[in-house]
């Protein structure tokens, strides 16, 4: 990612941070560490006798740092009369340079990464002990997840332990209500077999009734044609009465052990149903009786997990702010050695044309300065402004010197034109002294 403190809109800042860095060569500090990093070469360039500031000082008088024109690139020289040292300056200014700005690139990186860090071994403090704590919560509730979103199990538990007690109230009702009418009416509900039917459809009674009605039937048939004080009708009178008792004695007995096993049915489903209701009940009151607690660790721990979750995206960034500084410290950063300085092998100064030039110049400055000079060092009279300046009054008027016609015609019109100022002076003011000086 980029680093905004380095963020360059258009070409024009670029160039004013180039022209910034070409000034910042010149800098003490820099200066001074590079004399300082040439160890027993600095004697090439500090004169016996001459302090570390004097150098200093005479190495920045004389070093030349220049932009190069239409491009990015500074141009550092330095000139001497001899060769020895120059390049080794010129190379140590840039070293020194580059490395220094190279640090000063993010100013104050290591102590930004130092707070970082403990900013760092700050988030993972609390991310600990908030960690714990959530841990010691779930202990307690249960629970493992505590996730954004995810409602609190206990509110869930206590609406199904709701609905599971109605369910069961209304199922021991039912159960009540069967039991009730079974003992008033003696019969189960139409949804379940009656005790007649199951009676009737009793196989071994059944069977029971198909044997003792084939007997009873070769009985009839015996008795027939018989008087009614025959012994064998009477013997078959009385027979077929035991058959009819048997028949009843069987059909009683089936019957009650129906009922009673139906009557037992019923009882236990009741008891069943109640047990459940009030197993039901004082689960129900116990989980409501912890719901509010619950409730309030069940918060507190999303809580947690909310702020442990920020905390991570905190120290997310701060650990990428701390890889961005600790790479960007060790890159090549905006500035970077293009050709070192090279020892100086052949003499070189201004060329010819720049010397023409350089006397061109100084022939016209003295052409121009030579008048000058020699006006302001004049302390003769030679103009009417000169004598205005020397009295302190104001001239009337001036006369040429006549040598020739036309002097003689112009002096003759300066003439008349000063009479005529000197009459309106006598006149406005009444003056009759009037001053006259030679320019000559």
């Amino acid at each position: 990612r980029e680093d905004q403190e380095l963020d360059f809109q258009s070409n024009t800042q670029y160039r004013q941070f180039v022209e910034h860095q070409r000034k910042s060569l010149g800098r003490y500090d820099v200066l001074r560490d590079a004399l300082a990093q040439l160890g027993e070469q600095r004697s090439l360039w500090q004169k016996p006798g001459e302090t570390d500031r004097q150098a200093v000082e005479r190495l920045r008088e004389q070093l030349l740092v220049a932009s190069v024109p239409d491009t990015y690139l500074l141009r550092i020289s330095l000139e001497g009369a001899r060769p020895q040292g120059l390049a080794e300056v010129v190379n140590a200014v840039t070293t020194t340079f580059i490395e220094r700005m190279k640090t000063e690139q993010i100013y104050g990186a290591d102590e930004r990464s130092k707070h970082l860090r403990q900013r760092e071994q700050e988030l993972l403090a609390q991310i600990a002990d908030k960690a714990g704590r959530r841990s010691e919560i779930a202990q307690r509730l249960s629970l493992t997840t505590f996730n954004e979103g995810t409602p609190n199990p206990y509110d869930r538990l206590v609406a199904d332990l709701r609905t599971k007690l109605s369910d069961a109230r209304q199922r021991r009702m039912d159960a009540d209500a069967a039991l009730s009418a079974f003992k008033a009416r003696g019969d189960t509900t139409v949804n379940l077999r009656s005790v007649q039917d199951a009676v009737l459809n009793d196989p071994g009674l059944n069977s029971l009734k198909g044997a003792l009605a084939t007997r009873r039937a070769a009985l009839l048939v015996q008795k027939s044609g018989l008087k009614a004080d025959h012994p064998g009708a009477v013997a078959a009178d009385r027979e077929i009465t035991e058959i009819d008792a048997e028949l009843g004695r069987q059909s009683g007995r089936l019957e009650g052990g129906v009922r009673g096993n139906l009557l037992a049915r019923l009882q236990g489903t009741a008891d069943q149903a109640r047990d459940v209701e009030r197993g039901l009940l004082a689960e129900s009151t116990e989980i409501e009786a912890q719901a509010t607690g619950f409730a309030r660790l069940f918060q507190d721990a999303m809580a947690l997990t909310a702020d442990m979750t920020q905390h991570r995206a905190e120290m997310a960034k701060v650990r990428e702010r701390i890889n961005y500084l600790d790479v960007e410290s060790t890159s090549f950063g905006f500035l970077r050695l293009v050709s070192p300085a090279l020892m100086p092998e052949v003499p070189m100064g201004a060329g010819r044309k720049k010397l023409l030039l350089m006397a061109l110049v100084a022939a016209l400055g003295s052409a121009l300065a030579a008048p000058i000079l020699r006006d302001l060092l004049d302390r003769r009279v030679h103009t009417v402004n000169d004598a205005h300046r020397l009295m302190g009054i104001a001239p009337a008027g001036w006369q040429v010197e006549r040598s020739d016609i036309a002097s003689q015609i112009f002096g003759d019109e300066q003439l008349r034109r000063l009479a005529a100022a000197l009459i309106r002076s006598h006149v406005a003011r009444g003056q009759h002294v009037f001053g006259f000086t030679g320019c000559k």
